[in-house]
């Protein structure tokens, strides 16, 4: 697979390739920086970085202190979808290993050297009922307490906040919106490049919907998630 500036990867597997946490703190912003100037100047164009990493949903303050000229793009899911997600790519990544996955993730990695380790894990986010579960649960709401809680901190003009629903169901709105915000411009049809899914939430998701609710109620208030 050749890298470039335009690879899709998530920054939190680099840190964890260095030994660092999935997030940026005052530890790993240099290795972070020395990223951002390799894309910008692998890029053909002049063209402003955007980044993705889910780990810091939960740290944006810290990222907006550190680098003022920030702008972000929190896209918004309802909850049970997002935990569903997450369990089914623990059932995948459990179920044998995935050498692509292998490549950048350490942990996984060392995950699948050790037959133990395998094997609690299975346990651990696979069985019937996965404790792991309630830490998805908790992270997850985590999450979201934390945005709710510091959202105001942030000038309005530093952010643009979209539910992923929406994203699906009308691409080209919701994406002009964003390019128009970071004062980009494109003429591409980008609902070709989106294709929303009817999945099924899975039975061990839906047995504590109840349970995930009322950990994020004011969160599934706040986006009409019911």
């Amino acid at each position: 697979m050749k890298v470039t500036a335009d690879y899709v990867h998530e920054y939190c597997y680099i840190f964890s390739k260095k030994g660092y946490k999935n997030k940026l703190d005052n530890k790993n912003n240099k290795l972070f920086e020395m990223l951002c100037r390799k894309l910008t100047y692998t890029s053909k164009e002049n063209k402003p970085v955007l980044l993705k990493n889910p780990y810091d949903f939960a740290n944006f303050i810290f990222i907006k202190n550190i680098y003022p000229n920030s702008k972000f793009i929190f896209i918004h899911r309802n909850p049970m979808n997002v935990i569903d997600s997450t369990m089914r790519s623990w059932h995948t990544l459990l179920k044998m290993k995935n050498e692509y996955t292998a490549i950048f993730s350490e942990r996984y990695n060392q995950m699948y050297n050790n037959p133990l380790s395998i094997l609690l894990s299975r346990l651990y986010y696979d069985s019937p009922i996965p404790l792991g579960l309630f830490e998805v649960i908790n992270r997850c709401s985590i999450g979201t307490n934390y945005y709710l809680k510091n959202i105001k901190k942030l000038n309005s003009s530093n952010y643009k906040s979209i539910k992923y629903e929406d994203l699906c169901n009308n691409p080209n709105l919701y994406i002009s919106e964003i390019l128009k915000f970071l004062n980009v411009e494109s003429k591409l049809d980008f609902s070709k490049y989106i294709s929303p899914r009817n999945i099924k939430i899975n039975s061990r998701v839906n047995l504590f919907e109840k349970y995930i609710k009322s950990k994020m109620k004011h969160y599934c208030t706040e986006y009409n998630y019911k």
